[in-house]
């Protein structure tokens, strides 16, 4: 993160590690270029700036899926006892 952070300038980009451009090229599925490079920043400080909503809902969606869960594999006190 903290290399492609540094990029600012093509001149940054060109010293970028070469391993670093393969792999990132590989993810995209085409040649990384400085554009490429900001778009793929900005996706991760939106990932970054919306991790907690995203957390929050995660634990949000869970908590419903085992309340589902609970409720429909435990019997009603009233069937329990044949009333």
């Amino acid at each position: 993160m903290n290399k492609i952070e540094s990029v600012i300038n093509q001149a940054s980009f060109d010293k970028l590690d070469a391993w670093l451009k393969k792999k990132l090229s590989a993810f995209l599925g085409k040649e990384l270029n400085l554009a490429a490079l900001n778009d793929i920043r900005q996706t991760i400080h939106a990932f970054l700036a919306k991790g907690q909503a995203f957390y929050e809902q995660t634990v949000k969606a869970l908590a419903r899926k085992y309340t589902f869960e609970l409720n429909y594999n435990l019997p009603a006190s009233d069937d329990a006892h044949g009333a």
